[in-house]
């Protein structure tokens, strides 16, 4: 295939991408009860699938074997463990990284607990003023 024709499959599979892309969660959004919710966004994911298939049917020109149940099942359950494990490690390096930056603070006295709030600075007593609490709570109360 020419090379002209590989770019125009990319441009214009981008733009298919982009616009299925943004189908379904406006389809789900033309109603606020859920069952027709589920529907509409079912029906939606079923109209991209096509959408896909005839794509690839008539101008890949090749079976769509990767939505073939005994292929997509193994993929599918193989990229939610991936990804499971990908936000596994995330969430935990994050958690952790918090955890030593506030013990980090406590121990330079950056920041003193007050009843489970962080308070910036020493001897600030937040109970007794709500325009500092809701400062606090905002975290937009400078170093003192």
């Amino acid at each position: 295939m020419p090379l002209w024709k590989w770019i125009m499959l990319i441009i214009f599979g981008s733009a298919l991408f982009l616009f299925l892309s943004q189908t379904v969660p406006v389809v789900g959004s033309f109603s606020n009860n859920i069952w027709i919710k589920v529907i509409l966004m079912l029906l939606g994911a079923a109209s991209v699938l096509g959408i896909y298939a005839a794509w690839v049917k008539v101008f890949e020109k090749r079976k769509v074997s990767e939505l073939y149940l005994r292929r997509a099942l193994p993929d599918l359950l193989t990229g939610l463990l991936i990804g499971s494990l990908f936000i596994t490690v995330v969430v935990g390096v994050l958690a952790e990284a918090g955890s030593a930056i506030d013990v980090l603070k406590m121990l330079s006295g950056v920041i003193q607990k007050n009843d489970g709030i962080e308070v910036f600075g020493k001897g600030v007593d937040v109970v007794q003023n709500p325009d500092l609490f809701i400062q606090v709570c905002a975290r937009q109360v400078p170093p003192l």
